[in-house]
């Protein structure tokens, strides 16, 4: 006998029309995590790449395989250590590099750049063990995502999966690009200074390899700012898809509360909109503290590329890994802020148009309401400043001001004269008649 007789015999009100409208809803909720899937899966792969593998099957038990099947453990075994190799090989990677910026701190001349190095490296190292150890929150939050977007099956999610997948290819070819040319460049005045460090140093001279140790430095150097660099790009692009996904969602709960005509109808939006703040809440609970990484990198990186375009009279070729650092950090904190924000906002409005339609009678759905918004919690940064669009301002306001005082100090006098010289020529006769003060009154 089928299954489908068999539950219309336990089941005898069950006829075959209802039958085939439970299955073409079973295929259509599975199309639908399916589409979600989608949408993250190039992120969940370069996740893995960079070391952080999502739990997306359930834990194995140790004593799933019985004592007869001895090959089988050993094949699992073998298998589970070979997923974990990316992680324990970025976990070497960013120890070798993190001890080799000690060594140039104390060892090189020009140490304000190699301790800001240094921080920038602890700061993805503190966003990586972050990460990996909220990955199961996120694979919570794509599930419950998948849950709701199940009552909105006709939503397409074809432009966001293909807008999301060509940032993320660019990111990365970028972030690839800017790790081989900032660490095998020549014309660079550190890659000078510990090629010469290498080559004159007692170790190397004992052990004999000048050759090999400046090659690996650069090499681990190299990987270790490709892995933070896509990194940085993943964490960005995935915050900013989970906001622009609660965002659709919420939407799509506007336009049903307000269509609703009776208080029964708000049920089920209520319900829904408890499921997207609890998102929310996990999503502000878990990578609040990473959103506070990313926009200081991002401040650095921006700091750093106005940096060379203000205040160098050249710019070499050596400087444009800085620069496309700061571009992409800049597009990626936009991304965020922006993203974050409409989300807030949006949440903001579904609460208000609630609490407008659900009338005083039905005291069970107000007290409902009163408790998600209780509990409810906004996007933030590290629960310092809630995100909202003015910090796109602030952000870019307080590093030009901040910015210019860091920057003009230690600077002399002649190098601003110099600079008048060469933007206004009137300035020049100016200083060649105090220079022949000068010399008049020498």
């Amino acid at each position: 006998m089928n299954r489908s007789t068999i539950k219309s015999i336990y089941n005898p009100h069950q006829t075959k029309e209802t039958l085939g409208e439970t299955k073409f809803l079973k295929r259509q909720n599975e199309r639908i995590e399916y589409r979600l899937v989608k949408v993250f899966r190039l992120v969940f792969i370069l996740f893995y790449i960079v070391g952080i593998e999502l739990p997306i099957s359930p834990k194995r038990r140790k004593n799933r395989y019985p004592r007869t099947h001895r090959r089988d453990v050993r094949v699992h075994r073998i298998l589970s250590y070979c997923r974990k190799c990316p992680k324990y090989f970025v976990l070497i990677i960013f120890f070798v590099i993190v001890t080799e910026m000690v060594w140039d701190i104390i060892n090189l001349e020009d140490k304000r750049t190699a301790a800001t190095y240094f921080l920038l490296i602890v700061f993805t190292l503190i966003l990586l063990i972050s990460i990996h150890k909220s990955r199961r929150t996120m694979f919570q939050m794509t599930q419950m995502l998948s849950e709701v977007f199940k009552c909105f099956p006709r939503y397409n999610l074809n432009l966001v999966r293909y807008l999301s997948h060509a940032l993320l290819v660019f990111s990365v070819i970028v972030s690839v690009y800017m790790a081989i040319v900032f660490n095998f460049h020549s014309t660079s005045l550190t890659y000078t200074e510990k090629r010469k460090f290498c080559e004159n140093n007692v170790v190397t001279d004992f052990l004999n390899l000048q050759s090999y140790c400046f090659v690996t430095f650069q090499t681990v150097g190299c990987l270790t700012q490709a892995v933070g660099s896509i990194l940085f790009s993943l964490f960005s692009v995935f915050y900013s898809l989970v906001c622009i996904l609660v965002q659709v969602l919420l939407s799509h709960l506007l336009n049903k509360i307000n269509k609703a005509n009776s208080s029964e109808e708000l049920h089920k939006p209520l319900f829904l909109f408890a499921i997207i703040s609890r998102i929310m809440n996990c999503l502000e609970d878990t990578f609040s503290s990473s959103v506070f990484l990313e926009t200081v990198m991002s401040m650095v990186g921006m700091f750093r590329a106005g940096y060379i375009v203000a205040f160098l009279s050249t710019v070499r070729l050596d400087y444009l890994p800085q620069l496309l650092f700061g571009i992409v950090g800049f597009v990626h904190q936009l991304l965020i802020i922006i993203s974050a924000s409409s989300a807030n906002e949006k949440a903001a409005l579904t609460m208000k148009s609630l609490s407008c339609r659900i009338p005083e009678s039905e005291t069970d759905l107000r007290f409902k309401l009163r408790r998600i918004s209780g509990e409810h919690k906004s996007l933030s940064v590290w629960k310092i400043y809630v995100l909202d669009r003015s910090l796109v301002v602030t952000s870019v306001g307080t590093l030009v001001t901040y910015g210019m005082l860091i920057g003009t100090i230690g600077k002399d006098h002649h190098w601003r004269w110099d600079m008048g010289a060469q933007l206004y020529p009137r300035y020049q006769v100016h200083l060649h008649d105090m220079e022949e003060s000068k010399l008049t009154r020498n």
